[in-house]
């Protein structure tokens, strides 16, 4: 059975899902643009579960969100996110962990138009300390969150090389794991080697000279 794609677009009273979202399974017939500070944004917002929209969308209950259900993202929810990223920016927002780098990488390989907004682990963390989620992300975390995506907008993709990293102690010295670590913490993107790093601050928009202002 093929598994239809879903599109959370809308907060509503009652809905039988149990999240408080109405779902379009088909695919969006309209696509609503959300104004914020004055300026259209039609961004999408792609999370992994039904319970990451429903938290999303108590921060900002106009948000449109595509829900790609867990690791194996269905071909047809690839298929729409495509056809979106056409008129539309797609916003990778997915959980801290091992699964949902999968799904990053998976999203990033068809989209490669996608923004990205990282959050950190130990504030996604459930209180009984055993699962991982946006859905357990605090309303501050991730007003904080939306509103550096925002204004990260107006930067476009970086042109960081390997040799900036090294030369920044990021790769290739005998600390390099300890700095990227300190960077990934301060710039909440989530600790990983030195490739990984290279692809997330170009993701983002970081300069050299703004890396080595965080490291300062």
């Amino acid at each position: 059975m093929v598994r239809r794609p879903i599109l959370a677009t809308r907060p509503c009273k009652s809905s039988r899902n149990g999240c408080g979202l109405s779902f379009i399974r088909n695919g969006p017939r309209n696509i609503s643009t959300i104004r914020k500070g004055g300026r259209p944004m039609s961004d999408i917002f792609v999370v992994e579960g039904r319970h990451d929209a429903a938290r999303l969308k108590q921060v900002h209950p106009h948000l449109d969100v595509v829900v790609t259900e867990g690791s194996a993202v269905p071909e047809a929810t690839l298929q729409l996110l495509e056809k979106l990223s056409v008129a539309h920016t797609i916003v990778l927002m997915l959980d801290p962990d091992h699964p949902g780098e999968t799904i990053r990488k998976t999203l990033q390989a068809r989209i490669p138009s996608a923004r990205h907004v990282f959050l950190r682990k130990a504030d996604c963390i459930e209180k009984h300390g055993r699962k991982v989620g946006i859905e357990h992300a605090s309303v501050a975390v991730l007003e904080v969150a939306l509103k550096q995506h925002i204004q990260s907008q107006a930067t476009q993709p970086g042109a960081l090389t390997m040799q900036d990293l090294v030369g920044l102690g990021l790769s290739g010295s005998p600390d390099a794991a300890k700095r990227r670590a300190r960077l990934t913490d301060t710039l909440a993107i989530g600790h990983c080697n030195a490739k990984t790093l290279l692809k997330r601050l170009n993701w983002l928009g970081f300069d050299k000279a703004h890396v080595a202002q965080v490291l300062s």
